[in-house]
């Protein structure tokens, strides 16, 4: 069994979000902003996979130091 985010490509950098309305007298519409992505883009499985989790191996996203620990 694999996961959604197995081998996923990229996170995009920046994302749109609504920031208020503009007020056109008896209607309003979203007023939209970009701005950069707070998610971090890296595998958080990485950060601390002490489980060996067997649904990571082999993903790309996955560090490789930490892939070779949990194939040992």
């Amino acid at each position: 069994m694999s996961y959604g985010c197995f081998n996923r490509s990229p996170l995009k950098t920046s994302v749109i979000v609504q920031d208020g309305w503009y007020m056109d007298g008896h209607t309003r519409s979203p007023r939209m902003i970009s701005i950069s992505d707070p998610m971090t883009k890296t595998c958080q499985y990485s950060r601390d996979d002490r489980y060996a989790d067997q649904g990571c191996i082999g993903c790309k996203n996955k560090s490789k130091a930490l892939e070779a620990q949990t194939v040992s």
